[in-house]
């Protein structure tokens, strides 16, 4: 029998990757050459692994054969000095506060990794670090405690097995902002109104008010009532932490409306606030008369009265059904020596329109009401709330009348005796005035008697006297035949209300008959028509 042996020769190549002093504790990569050249590899084999075997010892870089269990190894030792490399660093799951840095390297490696709040990357601005010896291919440390909205800069250095070691000194990324939700509602100081009691329709008013927020303003809204309902009236964009705002309205609601104002106040994160009500009462406006009819004048109407009438005005500006219409009233006053005064007898409301109502009054007038242009026209009004209106700037003319009556207008002289002296006439002449003027002297003319049944017999009016009293019989002004003579004392006044006696005056008369040697008895009458005259 024939026995063959066939020698295989294994050629094993073992590149070392990372160079060392010492041979004896190095990782290598072994590359077994097998046959025709198929190789396999395999990483981390040491030297010591074979150590003590035979043709192993002390060695430098370079070839090595080793005989193993009738093998034959080529081992060609060369020192590994290749690093590793970086790849796909990044930042994630990155917060305000914190964030992972992840990278892979080109084979196993620890690391180390610093990070710095400035890109000058020294001890000054160095924040932390962390130093791992754990060999892997891909790492994620955790850098936490880190501040709020700001950039890190990243110094990253890792080493593989062998030593060999890269740095990536570019990278950097920032943290989050931090978004704080703004949930507090602006805030307003000094809200008020300027009104007072005595604010009234057409007065003007501010509502005033200070706005703030911590954050920032952004719009506010004022309202106001004074059209009837509480409209958004006016608005504006806001900026900054404090505003001042004030509003003026002029009020067009009539007394006893409450009128109200009120603001809303928007902040940049839209939330939103509102002021109380701040209201008032709209006090009373007095009434006004802004027109009473000038230039009326009136003319007595003798021993009788005169109705006059005027047309005045009222305004309320509060509205025309604040004017009490029954209350309008004219009184027209003289305030002249022996002033008189005359009142409406009745005032009607002709018309309105808007905020005027139109009174039209009748006055009467007496016919011995004094002449005199300085009557003042007293137009009144009241309000519902009982406030006066009045116009006192217009003046009346009431023009002069003379007039006169005789109230008796004979002389009779009953019973009479032939030369009988100072017979008294059966009454006096009363005169009465009948209108406005005042006469201050009375002057009388007769003539003689002519008798009725004979006309040769006369009485002469010389034997007549006549005075303005019958307190002395026979005393008194003789009277000349066809002569106006003035009696003494005699006056004609004007009357004065109230007065009914006043404004008529009595003229006495007395009678020397002549004997019966001078005359007979029969009736005689004048020979023309005594006269009376005033002035």
């Amino acid at each position: 029998m024939r026995k063959i042996i066939l020698f295989f020769i294994f050629i094993l190549l073992v590149n070392v990757v990372s160079a060392a002093e010492t041979k004896s504790d190095v990782n290598y990569k072994v590359t077994f050459l097998i046959g025709s050249g198929v190789t396999t590899d395999y990483d981390d084999i040491k030297v010591s692994s074979v150590a003590g075997e035979k043709g192993v010892g002390n060695y430098t870089d370079g070839v090595m054969y080793l005989i193993k269990r009738g093998m034959l190894y080529v081992l060609n030792i060369v020192a590994e000095t290749t690093p590793p490399t970086i790849s796909n660093l990044i930042n994630t799951s990155t917060t305000n506060e914190s964030s992972f840095i992840e990278w892979s390297c080109s084979e196993n490696c620890n690391y180390s990794i610093l990070w710095f709040n400035n890109s000058i990357r020294n001890n000054t601005y160095l924040v932390n670090s962390i130093y791992n010896n754990t060999f892997k291919t891909s790492h994620n440390p955790y850098l936490a405690n880190l501040t709020n909205s700001t950039t890190y800069f990243i110094n990253l250095t890792v080493w593989d097995v062998s030593g060999n070691s890269a740095a990536d000194n570019t990278f950097n990324f920032a943290t989050a902002k931090t978004i704080v939700v703004d949930t507090i509602h602006p805030t307003y100081s000094n809200f008020a109104n300027n009104a007072s009691t005595v604010t009234k329709v057409n007065g003007v008013v501010n509502w005033s008010i200070t706005l703030q927020d911590e954050t920032g303003l952004s719009f506010y809204i004022f309202a106001h009532n004074n059209s009837g309902t509480l409209l958004n009236v006016s608005n504006g964009t806001l900026s900054g932490t404090s505003v001042f705002v004030n509003k003026t309205v002029t009020i067009t609601k009539g007394q006893g409306n409450y009128i109200c104002g009120q603001f809303w106040v928007n902040d940049t994160s839209d939330n939103i606030n509102q002021t109380n009500m701040g209201c008032f009462t709209v006090a009373n406006t007095a009434p006004t008369i802004p027109y009473v009819e000038s230039g009326i004048s009136a003319i007595p109407t003798g021993g009788t009265t005169t109705i006059v009438y005027f047309t005045f005005n009222a305004s309320d500006e509060d509205g025309a059904s604040d004017i009490n219409v029954s209350s309008a009233s004219v009184n027209i006053t003289l305030n002249a020596p022996g002033g008189q005064s005359r009142d409406n007898t009745s005032c009607t409301n002709i018309a309105t329109s808007g905020n005027v109502v139109q009174f039209n009054c009748s006055v009467k007038f007496y016919y011995y009401d004094n002449s005199s242009s300085s009557w003042v026209i007293n137009a009144t009004i009241y309000d519902n709330s009982n406030v006066i209106g009045i116009n006192d700037s217009v003046i009346f003319t009431y023009n002069s009348l003379s007039a006169m009556d005789l109230v008796t207008a004979s002389l009779a002289f009953s019973n009479a005796v032939l030369g009988q002296e100072n017979k008294t006439s059966d009454s006096p002449i009363i005169l009465n005035n009948t209108g406005n003027f005042k006469f201050n002297d009375i002057s009388i003319t007769g003539y003689d008697l002519t008798g009725v049944s004979n006309s040769n017999y006369k009485i002469g009016v010389g034997n007549f006297t006549v005075n303005v009293t019958n307190a002395t019989v026979g005393a008194g002004l003789q009277l000349q035949n066809g002569t106006s003579l003035l009696i003494s004392g005699a006056k004609l006044r004007q009357r004065r209300r109230n007065q009914a006696t006043a404004g008529n005056t009595s003229l006495y008369f007395w009678l020397d008959i002549p004997s019966s040697s001078e005359i007979i008895l029969q009736s005689y009458n004048s020979t023309a028509s005594w006269t009376v005259t005033v002035e």
